[in-house]
C-alpha cells in the first residue's frame, strides 16, 4: 500500500483471540437480550444439553443454607433423583410437569436477574472458570453421584446439618458441569464421597457416629 509521497507502508494484521465465555455466561447472556415471552422450557433451552445440571444448581443450592425449612429435603431430594436419572438415561426432554415448563416468567425479572448473575459469575471468574474440561465432558459418572445424593437428600434424617453434606456436593457437580471446571468437579467428587461415607458410618453406627 503507497501513501500520498507513494512511499510503500507495510501493514501488520493482529490476530487478537477474545475468551470465550462459558455456557453458563453464555445462557445468561442470552436471557438477557431475549425479548420475547420466555417460558421456563425456554429459558432451559438457552443452556441447550446442559438445562438439567442448571435445574440441579438452582434446587441444591437453597439447601446449602444452614437453616432450612424441614420437610423440604425430601420431595426436592426426589426431584433430584428423578432429574438426574431422566439424564443418565438420555432423555431429551426436560423431567419436569408440563404446567411447570410453560410457566412464564415475567420479562423484566428475567433480564434483571440474569444479569445479576452475569456479574456474579463475572467476578468470580478468577476462582471458577473452564479448566481440565475433558473431565466434565463424560457426565454419566457425575449424574451417577447426583442421583445417589439426591435420595440420600431425600431421606427424612432428624439430625441437624445433614442437608448441607449432600447439598455441598450436589452444588458443586451441577456448577462445574455447567461451567466446564474440573478442578472444581474433582472437589464435588472428594466431598461427595465424604458424603457417601458419613451415610454409610450413620447407617452402621446410629447417631452415636457423630
Amino acid at each position: 500500500m503507497r501513501n500520498f509521497y507513494g512511499i510503500k507502508k507495510r501493514i501488520r494484521v493482529y490476530h487478537i483471540e477474545m475468551p470465550i465465555d462459558p455456557p453458563l455466561i453464555r445462557g445468561l447472556k442470552k436471557i438477557a437480550s431475549y425479548e420475547g415471552c420466555i417460558s421456563c422450557e425456554k429459558l432451559l433451552s438457552f443452556f441447550n444439553h446442559k438445562g438439567p445440571f442448571l435445574l440441579l444448581t438452582i434446587i441444591s443450592a437453597f439447601f446449602c443454607i444452614p437453616l432450612s425449612i424441614p420437610g423440604l429435603s425430601t420431595p426436592f431430594g426426589l426431584l433430584i433423583a428423578w432429574i438426574s436419572l431422566h439424564t443418565f438415561l438420555g432423555k431429551q426432554n426436560y423431567p419436569l410437569p408440563k404446567w411447570v415448563l410453560k410457566k412464564r416468567i415475567p420479562l423484566p425479572l428475567a433480564h434483571k436477574a440474569s444479569q445479576i448473575l452475569i456479574r456474579l459469575f463475572l467476578f468470580l471468574r478468577p476462582l471458577i472458570h473452564a479448566r481440565c474440561q475433558a473431565l466434565t465432558r463424560w457426565p454419566t459418572f457425575s449424574v451417577s453421584l447426583t442421583f445417589i445424593l439426591g435420595l440420600l437428600l431425600a431421606l427424612p434424617l432428624p439430625i441437624p446439618g445433614t442437608n448441607l453434606f449432600t447439598a455441598i456436593p450436589l452444588f458443586l457437580i451441577s456448577l462445574s458441569t455447567l461451567e466446564e471446571d474440573g478442578l472444581l468437579l474433582l472437589l464435588g467428587y472428594l466431598t461427595a464421597f465424604f458424603s457417601l461415607a458419613l451415610f454409610t458410618s450413620l447407617f452402621f453406627f446410629g447417631a452415636h457416629f457423630l
